[in-house]
């Protein structure tokens, strides 16, 4: 959970418990929006408003992905040999948009090139800002296209 907690992920009560922590914790405020797709483009602003003083001095980084919301794979080999697997927010292009101070609030305009032909289910970004020294996840935002 955010990069902070490990768990077996089939432990239901263990995950629980670490979602419930991760929700606990401050995050920093970063939204997404006016995301659109433009031929083989997609742009979007990603925001962040200055953080609380809990983050003053945090090394950080944003980075800003492009997922597509549903994918199926055919499983050839394996214990699922012979099924189709569906996936969900299938992350098919991330990028490091660059450093971030938490202390002052910022717009960034991102751009992200689409492969032609993909994407057919429809398209999310997901923009966070991630500890450079811990690889916590600060914070967190997204919006479909």
């Amino acid at each position: 959970m955010d990069g902070r907690f490990g768990l077996v992920g089939s432990d239901a009560r263990q995950a629980t418990a670490a979602i419930q922590r991760s929700i606990r914790e401050r995050k920093a405020p970063i939204t997404v929006s006016h995301a659109a797709r433009n031929g083989n483009e997609v742009i979007a602003r990603v925001e962040l408003a200055a953080a609380d003083q809990s983050f003053k001095g945090t090394r950080s980084v944003l980075y800003v992905a492009l997922a597509e919301n549903r994918a199926e794979s055919h499983v050839s080999r394996g214990e699922n040999a012979g099924r189709l697997l569906g996936h969900v927010a299938v992350t098919r292009l991330l990028k490091q948009v660059g450093p971030v101070d938490l202390g002052s609030a910022f717009t960034k305009d991102v751009s992200l090139a689409v492969q032609a032909g993909t994407g057919t289910s429809g398209w999310r970004i997901v923009a966070f800002i991630q500890d450079l020294r811990s690889g916590r996840v600060l914070g967190v935002a997204q919006q479909k296209l």
